[in-house]
């Protein structure tokens, strides 16, 4: 407390804390990897969905086509690529697309889909018709984001300081708010990228050396741009809408850029790099239980301190709100 009596909070939230306290919360409610699991499982014990018969002989055209311009020296390297292309396309999993979504629940085996399973005789599916795979693909983005958003909502409510019920109708205003928020980040990029387009055409044209040094410097300038929209999720899932949700997270980022930044980077290294532990045991083992239910434990953990540390940081901007305002506490 100052010499005027007004009390202030001048240590900021702490990132290990939060950590610590998402990785405790979902220790103590470990209900909330059920969806991940779930997910995992169907993915890799579920029926195979593929388009090898479908798309094989397009495939192959087109490889063969590339390989007539290609200098006799690489032949032996584009057969090489033809080979692995179609084992490619023989071990894809359609099913994995679940994970296709922008929100979506947290999957070790998304994306990858393999085929492999350590049962005998798995289902497979193959598709014969590329309207029925592109209306697949659309149905799986759409229940993937639905997932996504009441596995994030779940989330939400077991971190939230202001305990409320998960009704059916706050569900759907959550699901209209980030389907808004995802729309919103969308065309911002799209218009984002015409300039961008733009400036690296012109280095192309002069040096293409250059070129790759503006683009670095780009991708390097959109990637600190994560940062003012990072907590916008957090909000609609907290009961915020969609303007509110980006004025607050943008308003944090002012003062915890730098912290905000640093969590970011510690979620993406501590994720990615386990994910590199979990995806040691072949798809046809069962060793791969121990990175399933890894996966899902530290993925929620993350996503449960990022909604703790979000909620740290909006209390520390209600309880300096006077200080800040007087110009007392500076950024």
């Amino acid at each position: 407390m100052d010499k005027s009596g007004t009390s202030f909070k001048f240590a900021l939230p702490s990132i290990t804390n939060s950590l610590a306290a998402g990785f405790n919360l979902v220790a103590e409610n470990i209900y909330l990897i059920i969806l991940p699991v779930l997910i995992d499982l169907m993915i890799w014990l579920g029926p195979k969905i593929r388009v090898y018969d479908l798309l094989k002989d397009s495939v192959v055209r087109m490889l063969n086509e590339v390989s007539k311009t290609a200098p006799a020296a690489l032949v032996g390297q584009m057969k090489a690529l033809n080979d692995l292309t179609l084992v490619s396309l023989e071990q894809t999993n359609i099913f994995g697309e679940i994970g296709l979504s922008p929100i979506s629940v947290p999957s070790l085996l998304s994306g990858s889909g393999t085929a492999a399973s350590p049962l005998a005789n798995p289902k497979i599916i193959e598709l014969n018709s590329v309207m029925l795979l592109l209306v697949l693909i659309a149905g799986l983005f759409v229940i993937g984001m639905i997932a996504g958003c009441f596995y994030f909502s779940i989330v939400a409510q077991k971190t939230s300081v202001q305990p409320f019920r998960l009704t059916i109708q706050r569900f759907l205003l959550q699901l209209l708010n980030m389907f808004l928020t995802i729309l919103i980040i969308f065309f911002a990029l799209i218009i984002l990228m015409i300039p961008i387009s733009c400036v690296t055409t012109i280095f192309t044209l002069i040096s293409p050396g250059l070129a790759q040094i503006v683009l670095f410097i780009i991708l390097i300038m959109i990637a600190w741009l994560i940062v003012p929209i990072f907590f916008s999720i957090h909000g609609v899932f907290l009961g915020s809408g969609v303007l509110d949700s980006f004025k607050l997270s943008f308003n944090l980022s002012k003062w915890f850029s730098s912290p905000t930044s640093f969590f970011i980077v510690a979620v993406v290294i501590i994720s990615q790099g386990l994910n590199l532990i979990w995806t040691i045991p072949a798809a046809n083992s069962w060793l791969l239980l121990i990175g399933v239910f890894g996966q899902a434990f530290i993925s929620t953990s993350l996503i449960a301190a990022s909604f703790i540390l979000y909620q740290k940081y909006v209390v520390w901007i209600i309880d300096n709100e006077e200080l800040i305002t007087k110009g007392i506490i500076r950024k």
